[in-house]
Formats: C-alpha cells, structure tokens, sequence
C-alpha cells in the first residue's frame, strides 16, 4: 500500500500501516500540498519556490528543497500515485 496524503483541510500524510507521518510546519506542508498537486509529473524548482513563497522568495529558496527537512515531504511525495 502506498502512502496517503490528505491536502483538503489539515495537511496529513499516512505511511503505508496507516500511521500518521509528521509533515513540518507550513513551508513544508506547502512543498508537500505542490508536490501532490503535480503528482507523476516532473516539477521545477522554479515552480515549487513559487508555489511555496509566492513572488517574494528569500535568497535562500533556492537551495531549501534540498535540505534534509523538506527530504521527507519530497521523498514520500514522489511515491504518490495518482488516485490515491
């Protein structure tokens, strides 16, 4: 069973036993809501700087998607499949 992400109202992610995975806070959740949007689709970082800051990103946006906190959104993201 793949993961379950709940994006409508609180942002929830399940693991494949049903348990609740801890998101973050509101940057990633965002990363996360964008990610899921764009599922099976390849996604710029342009895009999900824009999605996640709108049009005034800080300097450091670039290289935050990379960082070892947003890993986890991004990782089980990336396993989700349309429909789920």
């Amino acid at each position: 069973m793949d993961p379950k992400f709940a994006v409508l109202g609180p942002v929830q992610v399940r693991d494949s036993a049903g348990r609740q995975v801890s998101v973050g806070g509101p940057r990633p959740r965002a990363l996360t809501c964008a990610l899921v949007a764009e599922a099976g689709r390849v996604v710029s970082v342009d895009r999900l700087i824009d999605r996640v800051w709108g049009d005034e990103p800080p300097p450091t946006a670039v290289g935050t998607p990379t960082t070892p906190n947003w890993r986890p959104a991004s990782a089980s993201t990336r396993r989700w499949k349309a429909g789920n």
